[in-house]
């Protein structure tokens, strides 16, 4: 893993082990003082977030599906699926939309550790600094695929419109047969 030193994980040991041992209120202070100069040597290791230096690609293996429309590649870079909007994991009440869960596991089990091809449109990041992209495992377009699936809706955003008619298909195809969110 990124900025994984084998050191700090002795430290971490040590600190452990004298916090088992700790009985006093002096050693409780000494105790916290050293968790302070782990975490601060810890968050100096851990990259800061933001956009990677390296130009986005056009192919890259998916590290990690954070929801149903967003993952992070190879090199870092954060990509926004397009064209469709998945249900979120943190819904206004802290908790998951409805299958927002079966959104990102589907979208994982098609893409997680797989190589595939990322397409612009007209808008290249988002304000968060994502890449706005439609994604492809072969010829699939997984960005209409997850709202085939029932798992997303269309979501054309301007400027970004390449496949607004595809979308809105795939999104009465899932309607006409009550999948996902449009289950009755």
């Amino acid at each position: 893993a990124p900025g994984f030193d084998p050191e700090m994980l002795r430290r971490f040991i040590q600190l452990a082990e004298s916090a088992t041992r700790a009985a006093g209120a002096s050693e409780w202070a000494l105790l916290l003082k050293a968790v302070d100069d782990l975490l601060a040597e810890l968050e100096r290791g851990i990259p800061p977030p933001g956009q990677p230096s390296a130009r986005p690609p056009e192919r890259a293996r998916v590290q990690q599906v954070t929801d149903g429309d967003t993952f992070v590649i190879s090199g870092g870079w954060r990509v926004r699926l397009i064209g469709m909007d998945a249900p979120e994991l943190h819904g206004a009440n802290g908790h998951p939309e409805p299958l927002a869960v079966a959104a990102r596991q589907t979208l994982a089990s098609l893409i997680q550790y797989r190589l595939v091809r990322l397409v612009g449109d007209r808008q290249d990041q988002d304000r968060y600094g994502r890449l706005l992209r439609y994604a492809y495992s072969g010829d699939s377009c997984l960005n209409l695929e997850m709202v085939r699936l029932g798992l997303a809706v269309a979501f054309p955003v301007r400027p970004n419109l390449l496949f607004q008619a595809e979308f809105e298909r795939a999104e009465a195809e899932a309607q006409q047969s009550q999948r996902g969110v449009w289950a009755a």
